[in-house]
């Protein structure tokens, strides 16, 4: 009998496992960056965590897919900070 198929998690469920996640790893986070760059992006962080709680007290997927767009896009813009430091 085959597996069943992998069902990808909703937006709001990957929003709302983020967010756990973001919350334990949130000092680990901005270790390597100068200090300007780590206020920059604990900042945005912030804003983003907001943002993620308000997708998932509405129910609202679409919010939620903007706000792992902009998880995504901070992820990104860390690599390139260490990268460049490198």
């Amino acid at each position: 009998m085959p597996d069943a198929p992998q069902v990808a998690p909703s937006p709001l469920q990957r929003v709302r496992d983020h967010l756990h996640s973001a919350d334990r790893d949130r000092t680990a986070q901005g270790r390597n960056l100068t200090p300007a760059q780590a206020t920059r992006t604990a900042d945005l962080r912030s804003r983003v965590h907001e943002l993620g709680q308000d997708a998932l007290a509405a129910g609202d997927e679409a919010l939620a897919l903007k706000t792992l767009w902009l998880i995504d896009e901070i992820a990104a813009m860390d690599r390139a900070l260490l990268r460049d430091q490198g």
